[in-house]
């Protein structure tokens, strides 16, 4: 039932993806074109949407006609949106910025915790049962975050060589 609503529904989706880019391309060239986040919902027909520019994330009730906006986080100190993992289990959505991973709570993106990164080059997260794993631009892993006290931990970095 579910597989057949979003099969239903993903041309209405991939034309809204398909708008943010095109509308994008419109910017001054020095603005250049910003890579979309997406992650999807569909036991809850949501679809979350970031802008890596952008600090802020959106969400979308989708089916039924055009998507309907719900929810948009505030950006707080967050710059820019790197990467968003949805744990539809525990109904958070886990954003990762510059300077910190915000745990917001999936169905109204409510704020539930921030954790900071410590200047630390996470580029990704991916979704694990305990948490969220971290990861640099070259797919290293760099630590985790366990969902339910939602504090990292990191790994030790290998000693630089002697000499």
């Amino acid at each position: 039932m579910i597989a057949s609503f979003v099969r239903q529904r993903r041309p209405l989706l991939h034309l809204l993806l398909l708008a943010l880019p095109l509308l994008a391309a419109c910017l001054p060239e020095e603005r250049g074109m910003a890579r979309q986040i997406v992650a999807e919902w569909p036991e809850k027909r949501m679809v979350f949407i970031a802008d890596e520019r952008v600090g802020s994330v959106n969400a979308f009730l989708i089916g039924g006609g055009a998507p309907v906006r719900v929810a948009l986080s505030a950006p707080f100190s967050r710059a820019a949106v790197l990467d968003l993992q949805l744990d539809a289990g525990r109904g958070l959505l886990w954003v990762l910025g510059r300077d910190s991973i915000d745990v917001h709570a999936a169905d109204g993106l409510a704020l539930r915790k921030r954790v900071p990164l410590d200047a630390r080059n996470v580029a990704a997260l991916r979704l694990e049962d305990d948490g969220v794993a971290l990861f640099d631009a070259d797919g290293a892993l760099l630590g985790r975050v366990d969902a339910s006290r939602q504090v990292a931990v990191w790994r030790a970095r290998p000693a630089a060589p002697a000499g």
